[in-house]
């Protein structure tokens, strides 16, 4: 028994040590004392908590979890309580858990972490930090067709965010863990929604460079990661080239933006902050997209699946025990696993005609994953 274990899985199903000792029967003291460690449940009391918290009953015997403390990653989220807030960080904790059941006890070998050492001066300009990155990896000026894939290739973890997180309206955070692989989760839940996921990416990859020690995220910091995520989406050099064919209306931004596989709001902004755009236009522009509805974006792209792991499930089912293995080494249900995996392993259903803008899809390659000490 893990003690700890019971504390992690109440915050990450936002219930209260009272909620679980009404719904399974015993005094809210004794739940208590299980938390503390200074006696366990019974085989009865166990298999009932486990229902109420719907995790396995092995999970309440795993080794500890990494302690996330919820001020920590870089959420991007709209007015979310104390307790949504640490249940996403739980979350992250269930995401390393099922990294480790993959290089640790299943032995793939996944790409190494590749970050560029960044100057202090440079972590003051996030469009001169951005450049840096795109060199560094390879990138150059290209569009970037497949955001998710490059970070992946480069050593980030990337995993999906559970819908409950989803539904109480985080987006996205980035954390990492203690061997200082960073990790970020991701609304992928709307497969129309290939945009946003891209910035939102491109954004927790700004904290990762520009934030990566620092105590707290502020309100500056998240500007920052913006500036740092339209310059990477959009450099600079790439944009000026269609400068003189850009005109400030939504039918125009939304063919152009597909270029960069951005939506038309980042587009303009990104037009009017290199002066491309005047600040009347930009405005035009806002008030235009404002009447088309905050929800609908102009000539949508579909979501992006992850590179790495749909060639990891296609590797596991073809053990026996399949996705299985994995949820039974993470100390989850098969569902549970689902979660972090949703919308990354298998490609969208694209709508309306729509692909994934143009451009090299992995320079100069793709990740590559391997299984060691698998004897094969």
């Amino acid at each position: 028994m893990t003690p700890s274990r019971i504390d992690h899985a109440l915050k990450r199903r936002r219930r209260s040590r009272r909620d679980l000792a009404a719904q399974i029967g015993v005094a809210d003291k004794t739940v208590e004392r299980w938390i503390k460690g200074t006696s366990e449940p019974g085989d009865e009391n166990l298999e009932k908590m486990a229902a109420a918290l719907d995790f396995p009953v092995d999970f309440f015997s795993g080794r500890p979890l990494e302690e996330i403390d919820h001020t920590k990653p870089s959420f991007r989220a709209r007015r979310s309580s104390k307790r949504l807030l640490e249940a996403a960080s739980q979350s992250a904790a269930i995401a390393f858990e099922v990294e480790r059941a993959l290089t640790e006890d299943l032995g793939f070998e996944l790409p190494m972490l590749n970050l560029p050492e960044i100057p202090d001066a440079c972590l003051d300009d996030p469009e001169l930090a951005a450049l840096r990155v795109r060199d560094h990896w390879g990138l150059r000026d290209r569009p970037i067709r497949r955001v998710v894939g490059v970070l992946e290739l480069n050593g980030i973890r990337v995993f999906s965010l559970p819908a409950d997180m989803v539904e109480g309206k985080v987006s996205a955070f980035c954390v990492e863990n203690a061997n200082g692989t960073p990790f970020i989760l991701l609304n992928t839940r709307d497969a129309t929604s290939g945009e946003r996921t891209r910035f939102d990416a491109s954004h927790e990859l700004g904290h990762i460079i520009l934030h990566r020690h620092r105590e707290r995220i502020g309100p500056h910091d998240e500007s920052e990661a913006d500036r740092f995520a339209a310059a990477f989406l959009m450099p600079r050099s790439s944009i000026m080239e269609v400068a003189p064919r850009a005109e400030p209306s939504i039918a125009s931004l939304s063919t152009l933006k597909r270029r960069w596989g951005v939506s038309v709001a980042a587009l303009a902004r990104r037009f009017f902050d290199l002066d491309v755009f005047s600040d009347r236009q930009y405005r035009r522009i806002c008030i235009e997209l404002s009447r088309y509805g905050r929800r609908r974006e102009p000539n949508p792209i579909p979501g992006e699946p992850s590179r790495l792991l749909p060639k990891i499930v296609e590797a596991l089912r073809q053990d026996e025990g399949g996705l299985s293995t994995l949820s039974a080494l993470s100390l989850l249900h098969d569902e549970e696993l689902d979660e972090y995996l949703f919308g990354l392993t298998m490609l969208p259903v694209t709508r309306g005609g729509g692909r994934p803008p143009d451009g090299p899809e992995f320079p100069p390659g793709e990740p590559k994953l391997s299984l060691v000490g698998s004897g094969s």
